[in-house]
């Protein structure tokens, strides 16, 4: 019997009607509901068409803002919300680095990447700088059971980290 890799309580696999009468692999949990439920995900419907910001369904203000500029926006689809679940998942994840937890949204990416019409999937790099300190890329450890192509590198070795910016 596994733990759940955020709470550590024992986690009771349910299965599936598919999975009983389907043969093959059996998903493994790796997280409990109750921890799982602490992440919300964004609604479709209430979410700017361009950066996934929620509002009223539209182009947000900044995406406007681009549409006018450049003659495009954004095509950013947001899955989870970044609340206090999320914060404290990205300290233990990136900052702490504890790799393992990478496995408690590689099924929920995987499934919308799955669904997604694109050319390339291209992961952000780290800096060389980071990857010395951290040890490991967060995003393609999340993406690894995905097939994505490395496209592009950091030109700076060392870059203000996204944690200390705000919008």
């Amino acid at each position: 019997m596994a733990n759940c890799l955020l709470c550590n309580h024992s986690l009771t696999k349910k299965l599936t009607i598919s999975e009983i009468i389907f043969p093959g692999p059996i998903r493994e949990q790796v997280v409990c509901d109750d921890c799982f439920q602490k992440f919300n995900r964004y609604s479709d419907k209430d979410a700017c068409q361009g950066c996934g910001r929620e509002n009223d369904g539209n182009l947000c203000g900044d995406c406007r803002r681009w549409q006018q500029q450049y003659g495009w926006h954004l095509s950013h689809y947001p899955i989870f919300h970044y609340n206090q679940a999320m914060r404290e998942f990205m300290q233990q994840y990136k900052f702490q680095g504890q790799y393992h937890l990478r496995a408690v949204f590689q099924q929920s990416l995987q499934k919308v990447i799955n669904q997604m019409d694109y050319d390339f999937l291209v992961p952000i790099p780290v800096t060389n700088h980071t990857m010395r300190t951290r040890g490991f890329n967060q995003v393609t450890g999340l993406i690894e059971n995905v097939q994505y192509t490395e496209l592009i590198k950091h030109r700076e070795k060392q870059k203000v980290a996204q944690s200390k910016k705000d919008r």
